[in-house]
């Protein structure tokens, strides 16, 4: 019994050992994952923890914060993937590291001047870390003022502190200290010019603007706008454009030339002036108070169209102004009411004298006429506080020096007077032979000419087929006037030629080429303007010249193929001789003027001389009546 105990003892023994055994076999190892996030507030990742079987695979998701993103994994996982997996071989400590976001900061610089950064809050890197605070600093150049942020910043405080939260572009403009006190109109003084005028023969030569003297710019204005625009007012026009500066004391027009080395002191402009291919000068200008930008600029713009009018003895003045400087800018005329004609009509490209703009401020304007029988006179214009027109005309004699007053009035008014009064020097008119293509006579009479020989040519003002050419040998042109001034009666006589010489050959038995003839060879009964041998303009009023009853001129050799322009003038008791409209001789005498055919080009019919011109004739012009010195002046000045 005692045996079978302990036989069944351990029997149970055995099987406990063997149930515990079973047991230890079947348990699941398990570990520990733990997170960190760095830093704390970069972000989360999930799973944050947990226990998890022995070769269990974990997804890890990294969630960045804003103004963060994901860098990498440490500790128990690595690399930049995310997600990213790792197995749980054992317990495991993963850190999920975040960062700040980079942010570029893009600095435009206008003008001259730099920008310091200094980063206030972060280490610097290429970017910027998002919420970094950034210090700037405009640093202008040397005569540079710092003006404004614009673009992702605005603001004129300077320095100035940004925070750097997404890609920002930011503009910095400085401009040259100079470009506030430049800004306005500048009047240049040219009282002290007057640039040298030789008058051409040709009136197409005459455009009178003493516009460029030696290669120096005659400079009226200069007018620079804030909104980058200026107004370059010359002798030779008026420029527009835009500006800039190019450095501190340098201004660059664009299309137009330069403007440097500017100084400002005391509201005094120095500055050097080229213009492209135009010219340079050195010049001085004062500022004009009176310019408010985007209203006129100057006299003439201020007065542009302006009509006035002022009543005299002589008649009706008017006065116009445009403000051309390049082509017509001042209009002078004058209107005899008693003979319904216009008396004088003059331009500053038509005048008899030269016409000089010295200024053109907006309060005042002054020019002068050069070379007058007074000398240089000066007109000084400006407006009276009643609105009128005072014109001061300073003489070189004081004694001489007036001042007009002219009232405002329409342009109508004087249009009225434009489209029904003819020029005065037109009446009397009863022959005009322009040699448009032909030798009719224009002025209504119908006294056509007859031509033999002659050629049409170009006139001197270049026109073709606009006068005619004369061979010397045969070429004449001849026309019967049934009211030609006969006997002792007034009479005008005018005309272009030119000589072709030495060519211009004289007959072994003529010692004379002839410009225009009619009458007879008998004494005081023929008249004549010829050429002698000796380049001398001489009149004939007989079969030959004599000292009793002819005279000559000598001031030019008129054998010099340039072009002259001759007026013949009888009064009934003294025949005159004008050249270029000035008078050049004169002498009393009873003519007895018979008729016959006019000729043109060569001596009239009688004897054997012939007296052919060897040349161009151009504009022959004939009057029943003695044409005044201003009329002869006014044709001169004209393209009659």
């Amino acid at each position: 019994m005692k045996k079978l105990f302990q036989l069944m003892t351990s029997l149970l023994l055995v099987l406990t050992l063997f149930i515990t055994c079973s047991k230890d076999d079947n348990t699941v190892v398990q570990y520990s994952l733990s997170v960190e996030v760095n830093p704390v507030e970069g972000g989360s990742v999930s799973p944050s923890s947990g226990k998890y079987d022995d070769g269990e695979t974990i997804t890890l998701l990294a969630t960045p914060s804003l103004e963060y993103v994901f860098k990498n994994w440490s500790g128990g996982a690595s690399g930049t993937s995310n997600p990213t997996t790792t197995i749980m071989n054992s317990n495991k400590a993963v850190t999920a590291v975040f960062e700040k976001r980079q942010y570029p900061l893009t600095i435009e610089i206008e003008g001259e001047g730099t920008v310091t950064e200094e980063l206030l809050s972060s280490k610097p890197a290429s970017n910027f870390p998002s919420g970094s605070s950034v210090l700037l600093t405009a640093v202008p150049a040397n005569g540079w003022e710092f003006v404004e942020w614009s673009g992702d910043h605005t603001g004129v405080d300077n320095p100035v502190t940004i925070s750097i939260d997404k890609p920002k572009n930011i503009k910095v403009k400085f401009q040259p200290i100079l470009y506030n006190q430049i800004l306005g109109k500048w009047d240049v003084n040219n009282l002290s010019i007057k640039p040298s005028y030789n008058k051409s023969s040709s009136k197409k030569d005459d455009i009178i603007l003493a516009k460029i003297t030696d290669g120096v710019c005659i400079v009226y204005s200069l007018v620079f706008n804030s909104d980058g625009s200026f107004v370059l007012s010359l002798s030779s026009g008026e420029i527009n454009g835009a500006f800039y500066f190019d450095s501190a004391n340098s201004i660059v027009l664009n299309d137009t030339g330069k403007v440097d080395n500017i100084h400002i002191t005391n509201n005094v402009l120095n500055f050097h002036l080229n213009l492209n291919n135009l010219c340079s000068s050195d010049e001085t200008a004062e500022d004009d108070e009176d310019y408010v930008e985007g209203e006129c600029v100057s006299f003439l713009d201020c007065n542009d169209g302006n009509v006035w009018l002022l009543q005299t003895a002589e008649g009706q003045k008017f006065m116009r102004m445009t403000n051309d400087l390049e082509n017509i800018w001042i209009e002078h005329y004058t209107f005899d009411e008693g003979r319904h004609c216009m008396s004088q009509s003059m331009t500053n490209q038509t005048s008899d004298y030269s016409v000089i703009l010295l200024e053109n401020n907006i309060e005042q304007m002054t020019y002068v006429l050069a070379n007058t029988l007074e000398g240089d006179v000066s007109a000084i214009m400006s407006i009276t506080a009643d609105n009128n027109l005072s014109v001061m005309y300073d003489y070189v004699n004081d004694a001489l020096d007036e001042t007009d007053y002219y009232s405002l009035v329409s342009a109508d008014s004087l249009n009225e007077y434009l489209n029904s009064y003819s020029e005065c020097y037109l009446q009397g008119l009863i022959a005009y032979y322009p040699f448009n293509s032909n030798a009719n006579d224009e002025s209504g009479n119908n006294n056509n000419g007859i031509v033999s020989d002659a050629q049409l040519t170009t006139d001197r003002f270049g026109n073709l087929n606009s006068a005619f050419k004369f061979n010397g040998v045969s070429s004449y042109i001849e026309a019967t006037i049934s009211n030609i001034p006969l006997n002792n009666s007034s009479r005008t006589i005018s005309g272009w030629f030119k000589t072709d010489y030495p060519n211009a050959k004289f007959s072994n038995e003529s010692t004379q080429i002839c410009i225009i003839n009619y009458g007879s060879l008998i004494s005081k009964q023929r008249l004549s303007l010829c050429i002698y041998l000796k380049g001398y303009l001489e009149t004939t009023n007989g079969p030959s010249f004599t000292n009793e009853n002819d005279f000559y001129v000598n001031n030019y050799n008129y054998l010099d193929n340039n072009w002259y322009f001759f007026t013949l003038v009888y009064d009934g008791n003294i025949i005159s001789l004008y050249v270029n409209g000035v008078y050049a001789g004169g002498k009393s005498i009873n003519l007895e003027t018979s008729n016959s055919p006019l000729r043109i080009g060569r001596r009239i019919s009688g004897d054997n001389l012939n007296e052919f011109f060897k040349g161009t004739i151009d504009d022959i012009g004939i009057w029943n009546r003695a044409l005044t010195e201003q009329e002869i002046l006014a044709i001169f000045n004209s393209t009659f």
